[in-house]
């Protein structure tokens, strides 16, 4: 049996056996209210879906750099306490924590002077700083990557 465009029907197949006809039968003989519908609710899915993945990897990155940030944070925090309490340079654990947080402290060292406790320690306001600055730069970090990778508003 052929129809108007001359393509023939295949009973087994369940289609023209013309593959341009099968093209504009599904074109124009299957859209309706219905398939509109069906399309526009299956676009809304996928932008969906897009922007859940887009909070996803925000999300991750953020919380990395909140993680890299809060040890950062911690690091410079024994610092400041070994340094006001007093503990021995010589010992392992403070020689540890002085080389490692050394590298983050040194662009602040030079800031303020770094008074002496009578009998105790040092109060290293240059820890203090860093600590400040660098949790205003994670900050600042997140912030933009919520701006790039983050959901619309």
């Amino acid at each position: 049996m052929t129809n108007l465009y001359g393509g023939r029907w295949d009973n087994r197949a369940g289609r023209y056996a013309d593959e341009t006809v099968n093209f504009y039968f599904r074109k124009f003989m299957t859209q309706g209210p219905e398939h509109d519908r069906e399309e526009s609710r299956l676009q809304a899915e996928e932008e969906r879906i897009h922007r859940a993945q887009r909070y996803a990897v925000a999300s991750r990155l953020v919380g990395a750099v909140y993680y890299l940030s809060g040890a950062l944070e911690i690091l410079l925090l024994l610092r400041f306490i070994l340094r006001l309490t007093g503990a021995n340079p010589a010992n392992a654990f403070a020689a540890f924590i002085y080389a490692l947080s050394n590298v983050f402290v040194a662009p602040f060292s030079t800031l303020f002077a770094a008074p002496a406790i009578e009998k105790a320690g040092t109060f290293d306001v240059s820890a203090l700083v860093a600590i400040a600055v660098y949790a205003l730069l994670a900050w600042l970090a997140a912030k933009l990557v919520w701006l790039i990778w983050g959901p619309p508003t």
